[in-house]
């Protein structure tokens, strides 16, 4: 399998920057968002026509975390007979697309992603008990309250983090986009690795 020919597994589990940067500044276009994200991320203004390869039969759901310690993760749809790759190949896959983070600010760590891709059981522990199936792997959750949702082939979950304190009602879009994209950046150690659904927006 050529590297074009491999399939995304967590390219819409994160809410696209430039739209989170709006919501941040515009509580008219959060609301929006959060009532009807579907027909948002299909419009048809500046914003929305950056982005790339929105899936035209699926639902969007956009969950907002209300604190800097809310953590509305997302486990992707795989359809793990569909695209062929054994648990190894897989691991590398997401490994590569998440830059291997491990922080549970916007991705589930990959080995559980992975397991939870080849086991129903753990895919439901993992959504009614996150806490718990996360410190098991090893992977501390003292102080943080984490929802985890599964997206389907027509269900896209997507979690809008809250607004960060150097971002204000006053703040400029742009000014917010930084914020954004830094944040995504300093999360992950390989950020141009991430196969995030949209380009910057100027």
């Amino acid at each position: 399998m050529t590297v074009a020919e491999q399939p995304r597994v967590m390219t819409w589990t994160v809410l696209p920057n430039t739209i989170m940067a709006k919501c941040w500044i515009d509580r008219a276009f959060e609301h929006s968002v959060l009532r009807d994200a579907t027909t948002v991320l299909r419009g048809r203004d500046s914003l929305q026509r950056s982005l790339q390869n929105v899936p035209e039969e699926a639902t969007f759901i956009v969950h907002r975390a209300t604190t800097s310690d809310d953590r509305i993760l997302v486990l992707p749809y795989v359809d793990v007979d569909r695209i062929g790759l054994t648990r190894e190949e897989l691991l590398v896959v997401v490994r590569k697309e998440t830059s291997d983070d491990r922080t549970l600010s916007f991705f589930l760590p990959a080995d559980v992603i992975v397991d939870a891709c080849f086991d129903a059981e753990l895919r439901q522990e993992l959504v009614q008990s996150s806490h718990d199936v996360l410190t098991r792997y090893g992977y501390p959750t003292a102080g943080l309250l984490i929802h985890v949702v599964e997206n389907s082939s027509t269900t896209i979950h997507l979690q809008l983090p809250a607004r960060p304190e150097t971002v204000t009602d006053t703040s400029s879009y742009n000014d917010a986009l930084h914020v954004a994209t830094m944040m995504m950046t300093c999360s992950t150690s390989e950020p141009s690795a991430m196969p995030l659904p949209f380009r910057d927006h100027s």
